[in-house]
């Protein structure tokens, strides 16, 4: 389901399978919807259909906590859930808890009684338990409780979705690195820029200081991973990226500008992404940029070419940064203040890095 409409049918027991609405799929199905009439022979109807289940499974799959995420056991021993092995053991899981998230709008309906409007993770008040289990690894009985957005958001350091003071907000830990102040530190240098990124505060939980940032989805968009979009595409990265130059040529090479200044290490795929009309199916431009946590990489400031584009992997960082500075306007809004920084190493490297790049006040 997307919200109220359903969009895709299925039983992986009986390999029943049924597209109700191929445009609004998720998007790393929407290039595997099979047409049975399309199949010439029995044998290659035998080999779609196992390859199209092999797919969904592994959609379900992907669509779980990863097992690196922090709290990841304690989560699913929460629910009585194993710690899984297998891609079908993690798709067991996410179909049994309706596998919903607070990125996106999609969610498994297993019957008439349940609704969006009773699941929807953005308009719930999160269980107080859940969210001492997801950041603190916490011990608690869960009661009658059956889905959580904990089951479906990525990620390895611990955090929570929780509301307060009218928003609804993830809530992330450190690790060993003060990664909740870098993640501010970056958020507040990212304001001096014209960038569109995700707003990162200081907050506390149990004595520690934390930090969250809004939940970037609503009921109008949803949140696509670049690496769905990828696999759309075959995962073949160059007719990706014509693709994606073309949606939003501006935000991606502001991106490449950004990950060179700040020395970022994470900008997988996962990392990146873009926004997805609910009601049409098709993808507007890119989301806010987020999770800058492991920026200023001890190693990667030490590298003058700042390491290999995760973009383009036969260029370095420098290299992508200063084409992309060619292809977009990017400069001052105002000077990054001093205090912005709580290491002076990162100070120094990213004021250095601008200067070289030519960023200016305008």
């Amino acid at each position: 389901m997307l919200k109220n409409t359903p969009v895709l049918s299925f039983d992986l027991e009986d390999s029943e399978y049924k597209v109700e609405n191929k445009s609004l799929m998720p998007y790393s199905l929407r290039s595997s919807a099979f047409d049975p009439e399309a199949a010439e022979s029995l044998t290659d109807l035998a080999l779609a259909i196992r390859e199209r289940d092999k797919e969904i499974i592994r959609y379900l799959s992907n669509r779980l906590l990863p097992p690196t995420r922090a709290n990841s056991a304690e989560i699913l021993n929460a629910f009585s859930y194993i710690r899984y092995q297998s891609e079908e053991d993690r798709a067991k899981i996410a179909i049994e808890s309706c596998a919903i998230s607070c990125s996106d709008s999609y969610w498994i309906k297993h019957d008439d009684d349940q609704s969006w409007t009773r699941l929807n993770p953005r308009k719930r008040i999160p269980n107080e338990k859940m969210i001492r289990i997801a950041l603190l690894g916490e011990k608690h009985d869960l009661g009658q409780l059956k889905s959580s957005p904990e089951l479906t958001t990525g990620g390895t350091f611990a955090k929570a979705w929780a509301r307060t003071g009218g928003g609804f907000y993830l809530y992330k830990r450190s690790g060993s690195r003060r990664e909740s102040e870098i993640e501010v530190e970056v958020s507040k240098l990212l304001d001096c820029l014209p960038v569109h990124h995700a707003n990162y505060e200081k907050s506390h939980f149990n004595g520690e200081t934390l930090c969250r940032c809004k939940c970037m989805a609503d009921e109008e968009r949803s949140v696509v991973p670049a690496e769905d979009v990828f696999v759309y595409f075959g995962k073949d990265r160059d007719k990706f990226l014509e693709w994606a130059f073309q949606l939003d040529m501006d935000n991606i090479y502001k991106m490449c500008v950004v990950d060179y200044l700040i020395s970022n290490p994470d900008r997988g795929m996962q990392n990146w992404g873009f926004y997805q009309n609910n009601t049409t199916g098709f993808l507007t431009g890119c989301h806010p940029l987020f999770d800058h946590n492991r920026a200023f990489d001890p190693e990667l400031i030490k590298l003058e070419d700042g390491g290999e584009s995760d973009l383009f992997p036969n260029q370095s960082k420098l290299e992508t940064a200063r084409f992309a500075m060619s292809k977009c306007n990017m400069y001052y809004l105002h000077n990054p203040r001093r205090d912005f920084f709580f290491d002076p190493e990162h100070y120094e490297s990213f004021m250095h890095r601008a200067e070289s790049l030519g960023i200016i006040l305008r």
